[in-house]
């Protein structure tokens, strides 16, 4: 039996619970965590106006019983998730907890939540719904998937929908107008309000796990080398100099020439100086950060990745078309108004096309020296997609 609509009198109605279990003893409480105020916060946080504010609520718990469903490893077991929703095609939320989500368009061992947008579908991994510092954020961050959001970077621990959990849920306000104009938001005489008719689990059995940065490297610049000076004949002197000087332009050609090695990041490669450091993690993507050699690079692998279209806060931004593998991306630059960090990053709008849609790749770098932006495109430029 399905569980009962909720009806229009109550605000943002969150979803239907529903969990997908193998026995129905397995079904205990607490296998849904929904995080109702933790939610209502970050939809109603200081950059909604009054009037605006999202109430979230929850219809009562649903436990599936189906072994198959207990974890979701591809398209099959997402589109069979799909059809236990409740009311897909009516503004509503279906949240299903599961044991383990090891697929978000594509498979990957990080992943912790998986959402379509916009949509009305998620799958979440329960125990991570469950943890202490990050499952509300979870749950929002998914939600605001269904809600229209993608990802952004920089990853700076600081916007709900950075590629990595982290504690933070700011939402810029271009965020909150894009929430705001979806389907799911609906009005009654109490305000606004989103719906989810039940909340669905499968067994869980992650552990909790913080995903985060460390600080970009430093390297200490080396001396430079004398010579003490030596005697020559005068007949040979100028010969000896302009031989050595043939001989330095030489080694610096063959220097500058020498590539840097190429590193296997996850689904793409690029030519990176050895003392670079990779930090992998993420949500529902492959994301991570790339540091040391005075680098600092973000980058995300999945259905969400940040176009890197011009924003609010930065100037002097610039794009342009490029190919990079022989594939259509976009080069962009900024520089971050009120600061001296510069930006420049790499966006590939369909590496492949998926049934949830197609699988984007981004890469952005920062500095604080102008003068290395040329050095870190070329770094950019070197990437390689890795065969799938």
């Amino acid at each position: 039996m399905k569980p009962p609509i909720l009806k229009s009198s109550l605000r943002l109605a969150a979803a239907a619970l529903l969990a997908v279990v193998q026995a129905a003893s397995w079904a205990a409480d607490g296998y849904v965590t929904t995080n109702e105020a933790k939610l209502d916060a970050i939809f109603s946080q200081a950059g909604f106006a009054a009037a605006d504010r999202i109430d979230i609520r929850f219809n009562s718990q649903t436990s599936i019983i189906d072994a198959s469903l207990t974890s979701i490893d591809s398209f099959a077991d997402w589109n069979k998730m799909a059809g236990l929703a409740v009311n897909l095609d009516a503004p509503v939320v279906n949240m299903f907890f599961v044991d383990k989500v090891r697929w978000c368009g594509d498979p990957g061992s990080n992943i912790v939540g998986c959402a379509d947008t916009p949509g009305n579908l998620m799958a979440l991994d329960s125990s991570w719904a469950a943890h202490a510092s990050f499952g509300g954020n979870l749950l929002a961050h998914e939600l605001a998937h269904n809600l229209g959001l993608g990802h952004v970077l920089p990853n700076n621990g600081s916007n709900l929908m950075n590629p990595t959990l982290s504690a933070s849920f700011a939402l810029t306000a271009a965020q909150i107008t894009t929430i705001l104009g979806s389907a799911l938001v609906q009005s009654d005489a109490q305000g606004k309000f989103i719906y989810d008719p039940a909340d669905r689990c499968a067994g869980c059995g992650a552990r909790a796990r913080q995903l985060g940065h460390a600080a970009a490297g430093r390297c200490a610049a080396g001396r430079r080398g004398t010579r003490a000076p030596q005697r020559s004949r005068p007949g040979l002197m100028w010969l000896a100099r302009w031989l050595s000087w043939l001989s330095l332009l030489w080694g610096v050609t063959l220097a500058a020439a020498e590539p840097l090695p190429r590193r296997d990041l996850g689904g793409f490669s690029l030519q990176l100086p050895a003392t670079v450091v990779q930090q992998a993690g993420g949500i529902d993507s492959k994301a991570g950060r790339l540091h040391g050699d005075g680098l600092l690079i973000d980058y995300d692998l999945g259905l969400y990745s940040d176009p890197l279209l011009n924003r609010d806060g930065v100037s002097g931004y610039e794009e342009k078309p490029v190919l990079v593998d022989g594939r259509p991306a976009r080069l962009v630059r900024w520089r971050q108004q009120d600061s001296t960090r510069y930006f420049i990053g790499l966006h590939l709008p369909e590496l492949r096309v998926t049934p949830m849609g197609p699988i984007r790749l981004t890469l952005l770098a920062q500095t604080s020296e102008a003068n290395r932006l040329d050095d870190i495109q070329t770094l950019l430029l070197s990437l390689r997609l890795t065969k799938h």
